[in-house]
């Protein structure tokens, strides 16, 4: 009887933590006491989204509140060093955001291991000149103490290019399919 008991406790803490994940995404409350791994967990997704939804805006100082002094930000993993602290990802996303209209950050998956918010999505904007960028991305961030102290994206810097230069094909890109589909948020 007692492994019956186990069994059934794991399966409602399964449960529980993708209630408490789904509440998370969807800004419900999370259905969890704070100081536990799945309040951790929705409060981890919570940072992350208030991070998107201020970029969404072009505001600087909204996703800078959400972010540690110390941050280190490889904002293209592969394409550049990372920056390093809130000053210079200021500087970098304040001249970022003055080439960006009708920005969309558009997520399609979110999941949580340890300290890591994992984010799978597009970025999708329109820039000054009228060219439309929409990017797969994946973006990995570290919370730690309700702040985001380390922050990696991945993605294809020769698509941005070549979208920036007008040599994408919107209509046959085998990339097309993954650009639109339904966001959580």
């Amino acid at each position: 009887m007692s492994e019956l008991i186990k069994g059934v406790t794991r399966i409602g803490a399964w449960f529980n933590r993708r209630a408490a994940l789904l509440a998370a995404l969807t800004g419900a409350a999370a259905m969890s006491s704070p100081g536990t791994a799945l309040a951790k967990d929705a409060e981890s997704i919570d940072v992350v989204k208030k991070i998107i939804l201020a970029w969404r805006k072009l505001d600087v100082e909204g996703v800078l509140s959400h972010v540690s002094e110390d941050i280190v930000w490889y904002s293209h993993v592969g394409g550049k060093a990372p920056f390093r602290g809130k000053p210079a990802m200021r500087e970098f996303i304040t001249a970022l955001g003055k080439g960006i209209t009708d920005n969309k950050w558009r997520v399609f998956h979110m999941a949580v291991k340890d300290d890591t918010v994992y984010c799978e999505g597009v970025d999708d904007f329109k820039t000054t000149d009228g060219k439309h960028i929409v990017v797969p991305y994946l973006g990995l961030m570290k919370v730690r103490r309700g702040v985001v102290t380390e922050w990696r994206d991945y993605f294809d810097g020769g698509l941005a290019d070549r979208m920036k230069k007008g040599e994408f094909d919107f209509a046959n890109d085998p990339v097309v399919p993954l650009l639109d589909r339904p966001a959580l948020f």
